[in-house]
């Protein structure tokens, strides 16, 4: 999970199952006592999905024995992000004891937005991995489909110090 060498630290890990996405902000209506006016208020519905995923990574980092936050709040940070989506049910068929393709399926992800699954990302592990996101300098990001027809999906994540992307860690399933 941890790398430390010449080029700077650096922490990566996996995340298993369909890549979260940061859903629309949502407004809610306040119900004051009778007699007052109506009082809106913008919420986070992904807020809950946010505190799971941020849960597990601690908790793994924690495992290893990582203090969080990882990096220092004045540590200039890279992040090099890889999100592999499972297969949309449509564009699988089965054919006897195997799953596959059918001939109109999705050459790339168009499901969900890039952006959105980053944004989910950046904010479950603020805290966590870095202190405030401001510090990230860099982003490489790449979204996919997973080889196997039948592939969950994860992300792979990879944070680092330096410009230079990490190496994935052994033993970094979380």
């Amino acid at each position: 999970m941890e790398a430390v060498g010449a080029s700077g630290r650096s922490i990566s890990f996996v995340v298993t199952g369909d890549p979260p996405s940061q859903e629309r902000a949502r407004i809610g209506v306040h119900r004051p006592p009778p007699n007052s006016r109506l009082r809106p208020y913008l919420y986070d519905p992904s807020s809950r999905k946010k505190i799971v995923y941020a849960t597990i990574v601690r908790t793994t980092m924690e495992d290893y024995g990582l203090n969080t936050p990882y990096f220092a709040a004045d540590e200039p940070i890279s992040l090099f992000v890889t999100f592999v989506l499972p297969r949309r049910r449509q564009d699988l068929t089965s054919d006897g004891d195997t799953t596959v393709l059918t001939p109109d399926a999705q050459v790339f992800p168009r499901n969900k937005d890039v952006d959105n699954m980053l944004k989910f990302l950046m904010d479950s592990l603020q805290g966590i991995v870095y202190e405030n996101d401001v510090t990230i300098t860099n982003v490489i990001v790449t979204k996919l489909f997973a080889e196997q027809a039948d592939a969950v999906g994860w992300t792979d994540v990879r944070f680092s110090s330096s410009s230079e992307e990490p190496p994935l860690a052994v033993g970094a399933w979380v």
